[in-house]
C-alpha cells in the first residue's frame, strides 16, 4: 500500500482547471456577473487565461455571444445558457426544434456527449 501512496498527489488539480468553461461563462453572463475573464480572475483556484479565452472563442463561434467589446449573451446565447449540455449540443437541439428534425438531433447529441467505447 505505501507505494501506491507515494506515487499519488497529494491533492487533485480543481475542477475548474480542468474542464472546458463555455457552459460557466454562459452562467457567469446569465446571472450578469460581469466580463467573464473578470469574475473568474476572483475565485479561489482561477483558470489559465488561455482557458478563458478558448472559451469566449468558441462561444462567439458558436454565436452564443455577441462582439469582442460588447460581451453580451445573443437571444441563442440566453437559450443556450438555460440548457445543462455543451453549448455546441444545446445550438443542435435548438436548432433540430426550429426545423422540426427534433428527434434525429437528439440522437447525434446522445452519440456526441460520450466518449468514444472503442478506445
Amino acid at each position: 500500500m505505501h507505494e501506491y501512496t507515494s506515487l499519488m498527489r497529494p491533492f487533485s488539480k480543481p475542477e475548474i482547471t480542468r474542464v472546458a468553461l463555455d457552459e460557466l461563462v454562459l452562467q457567469i453572463h446569465l446571472l450578469k456577473l460581469g466580463p467573464a475573464a473578470t469574475f473568474l480572475q476572483t475565485v479561489l483556484d482561477p483558470p489559465p487565461p488561455a482557458a478563458v479565452a478558448a472559451a469566449l472563442a468558441s462561444l462567439r463561434e458558436v454565436g452564443a455571444l455577441g462582439s469582442t467589446q460588447a460581451e453580451r449573451l445573443t437571444p441563442l446565447g440566453k437559450h443556450l445558457a438555460l440548457l445543462p449540455l455543451d453549448p455546441r449540443l444545446g445550438k443542435l437541439l435548438v436548432l433540430g426544434c426550429i426545423f422540426g428534425v427534433l428527434a434525429s438531433c437528439c440522437t447525434i447529441a446522445a452519440t456526441m456527449s460520450f466518449k468514444s467505447p472503442f478506445r
